[in-house]
């Protein structure tokens, strides 16, 4: 073959790639991940919260070289998430945090640990007693945020954190992501079932708000519910109740837990059993393959190797503190989560 009949072949093939009928049939992406990263503190007491304990003096003699180990097994694990199969070896568009005390923290651990300056934040401080809070990280240069704003959660004029709700914009198509952080199970099921029935019921709101405006809209909640996929403020108050193919049907506003489709036994242990209380849930509009959307293999809890371990026969989660103990080698009591969303 003559070098101009090869040249001739090449732009022509330059030019399939860029045409519409290539896009369509290789649809792009944006992967989602949700970590509860276990009491992200800094060093310093702050007189405003309860935060004594993760201070040089505190119980857990929480200093800033036990910090700058945290940061350095955070951005271990979240620099592998891009090889988890649905990733492709890309890493994360948006990340959403709990238990994080100020955004500083997250600044210093993508650009100091992750090495990474293309993501920017959303963070709030809100009046959770201990001063953990949600956090987003995003990629600026795939995404913009055209809004975000807070919804208060206060029960019995206590405050809890706060429920993040972020409009994203991608190629001119709009995506809301919630990031939630539910009250506890502290103190028993009869005590702390209300206050998350509570939580649920502002989402919930939030969420009815959205699709009065558009039925079809796409939205995306992530969250440490502190509750399982049959728990009534999941089930019930949340109305995530239905498979992929009853909600892509339903015309009642019910959402598709995740959890659904996947064979992963939970992202947090207790007492040697497996529980699902962080969760990736959606709307209907992400299962009609519009815009955004999703496929029943878009889930995953991920969990390499070395966060989950084995103790005796019991499975355990490599994290930061166990009761008093601290392990250098720990991360988190939490198993991170991630989504993969097609777009259309």
């Amino acid at each position: 073959m003559s070098i101009k009949p090869f040249f001739l072949l090449l732009l022509g093939w330059i030019f399939f790639c860029q045409s519409p009928l290539f896009s369509q049939n290789k649809p792009d992406s944006l992967l989602l991940a949700w970590w509860n990263v276990e009491n992200l503190f800094d060093t310093t007491d702050d007189p405003q919260t309860k935060d004594e304990e993760f201070t040089p003096n505190g119980k857990k003699q929480w200093t800033e070289v036990r910090l700058a180990q945290k940061m350095k097994n955070l951005a271990q694990v979240i620099l592998d998430m891009k090889t988890a199969p649905i990733a492709s070896g890309k890493m994360p568009d948006i990340i959403g945090f709990c238990e994080v005390e100020h955004q500083a923290l997250l600044d210093t651990l993508f650009c100091d640990y992750i090495k990474s300056r293309n993501y920017a934040f959303i963070y709030k401080e809100t009046e959770d007693f201990r001063g953990i809070d949600i956090g987003f990280a995003y990629d600026k240069n795939r995404l913009q945020v055209k809004s975000f704003k807070a919804h208060p959660v206060v029960i019995n004029e206590e405050h809890s954190r706060d429920i993040l709700e972020v409009e994203f914009e991608v190629q001119g198509k709009t995506l809301v992501v919630f990031g939630n952080h539910w009250p506890s199970r502290s103190g028993g099921k009869k005590r702390s079932e209300p206050k998350r029935a509570k939580a649920a019921a502002i989402l919930r709101a939030a969420i009815d708000a959205r699709l009065a405006k558009n039925p079809s809209a796409d939205i995306v909640l992530l969250g440490d519910f502190n509750d399982e996929p049959k728990s009534p403020s999941i089930k019930k108050s949340l109305k995530a109740n239905g498979s992929f193919e009853e909600v892509k049907q339903a015309s009642d506003g019910r959402l598709y837990d995740c959890w659904k489709g996947s064979d992963a036994p939970g992202s947090y242990i207790y007492k040697n059993e497996w529980n699902k209380l962080d969760h990736a849930i959606v709307s209907k509009g992400l299962l009609d393959e519009q815009d955004f959307y999703i496929t029943k293999s878009s889930f995953v809890c991920f969990r390499p190797g070395y966060l989950v371990k084995s103790s005796k026969g019991n499975a355990y989660i490599a994290r930061t503190y166990k009761g008093k103990n601290y392990d250098p080698d720990g991360y988190s009591d939490h198993l991170p989560l991630l989504l993969l969303l097609y777009v259309k």
